[in-house]
């Protein structure tokens, strides 16, 4: 459970003996919280998007309370129940009443610190990373996600670089950090050598789903079609799936083909992909993840209203919860599918609200987005760049 990287292996061995321990003594509250929090988070990083799995992680929580009333990890069990649902102020609530029976615990600290991200409370999101990591500074978790994101959501971005590599000071395996820290120097200098130089030194055979993403991501933005194919030749299954994002091959293979162009066999590989998502989202009709790839696909098959259809469906999925700010990464995506789609001007109207709210894109980046192209001529989007220059530190 304590591994960095947020990874389904770990939490489904966590899983497996949390249950053993509770199988040798049910009364054993700490483990009901700890198994809790386990289930909350295969929700969470979508490994199991089940309503049994939240049933089972609000049973556990409160059969830990029940045992225990004065245990402070059952408060944060309920704090954690109460924010994957999307109740971030009663996660608070639990948060303080965890916190007042360990105030010197470094992960309820740092619970504190990721609600108030999802409040947009950055000056306190900020003062409980710097507690957590006074706390407990060999937590390359704190670094890698409550420092290195929140810092790249405000665009502060050499602060930003600063988190991840101590994250990976701490924890070399954790990959995702080197490529956060190759995606901050694409925003901050409009450059793909950071991302380019990251890839070069993971081994090619090791494929997890968010280093796969960013070998698509970068042959795409390089414009490398050929390169893009081998790519995805190289990568096991059908689909790419991570937290935020599930991208059939096939999305990627059309864009590839639309940078040769060679449109028929995009279109052919677009609607292999239609034809893969659409009955998906009648299965999972809560997986935003799933309305968003049926947006690109619907984009690149030429049916904008149906690309929107889509698109306001994952819009209303991601913005469940009492959270004060809509994430922007989904306000990111929603200017790409529009874009593809024709929408140029809703599609900037996206953008406009991206670079004013919390974010780590820049206009740096926006310029190289090949899913922007149709826009570059268009009047709005070159002010939008030019008013945004100074946006990038120095």
């Amino acid at each position: 459970y304590l591994r960095p990287g947020y990874r389904w292996e770990d939490f489904e061995a966590a899983e497996r003996l949390f249950e053993r321990a509770i199988s040798l003594d049910p009364d054993f509250a700490l483990a009901h919280a700890s198994l809790s929090r386990i289930h909350g988070l295969m929700y969470w990083e979508k490994f199991d998007l089940s309503e049994e799995r939240l049933e089972a992680q609000e049973m556990e929580a409160r059969e830990s309370l029940r045992i225990q009333p004065d245990l402070p990890q059952a408060h944060a069990a309920m704090g954690w129940m109460h924010y994957v649902r999307g109740d971030f102020q009663k996660a608070l609530e639990d948060y303080r009443l965890a916190l007042d029976g360990l105030p010197n615990d470094a992960e309820i600290v740092a619970r504190i610190g990721y609600t108030y991200r999802r409040l947009g409370n950055w000056p306190e999101v900020f003062l409980a990373f710097e507690r957590a990591t006074r706390l407990n500074p060999r937590n390359a978790n704190l670094f890698y996600d409550l420092g290195g994101h929140s810092f790249a959501s405000t665009r502060q971005y050499a602060e930003a670089v600063k988190a991840y590599d101590r994250a990976l000071a701490l924890a070399p395996d954790l990959h995702d950090a080197a490529l956060r820290k190759g995606y901050i120097y694409l925003q901050w200098s409009g450059q793909l050598d950071s991302l380019r130089a990251a890839m070069a030194r993971l081994p090619s055979s090791l494929h997890l789903p968010e280093l796969d993403l960013g070998r698509a991501d970068l042959a795409l933005w390089e414009r490398d079609p050929e390169g893009l194919l081998r790519v995805l030749d190289a990568i096991p299954g059908s689909v790419i799936e991570t937290q935020l994002s599930y991208l059939p091959k096939a999305v990627y293979a059309a864009w590839a083909h639309r940078l040769r162009g060679d449109e028929a066999a995009a279109l052919a590989a677009f609607d292999s992909a239609r034809a893969l998502l659409e009955p998906l989202a009648r299965e999972r009709a809560d997986d935003d993840r799933v309305f968003l790839a049926l947006g690109y696909t619907y984009a690149g098959l030429g049916r904008g209203a149906d690309a929107a259809a889509s698109l306001a469906d994952a819009v209303a999925l991601r913005q469940s919860g009492d959270t004060a700010h809509q994430p922007l990464q989904i306000v990111e995506v929603s200017a790409r599918i529009l874009a593809q789609a024709g929408l140029l001007d809703e599609a900037i109207d996206r953008l406009e609200t991206v670079l004013a709210g919390d974010s780590p894109v820049s206009v740096l980046g926006l310029r190289l987005d090949p899913l922007l192209d149709p826009l570059r001529e268009h009047p709005r989007f070159r002010a939008l760049l030019d008013q945004n220059r100074n946006q990038v530190e120095p």
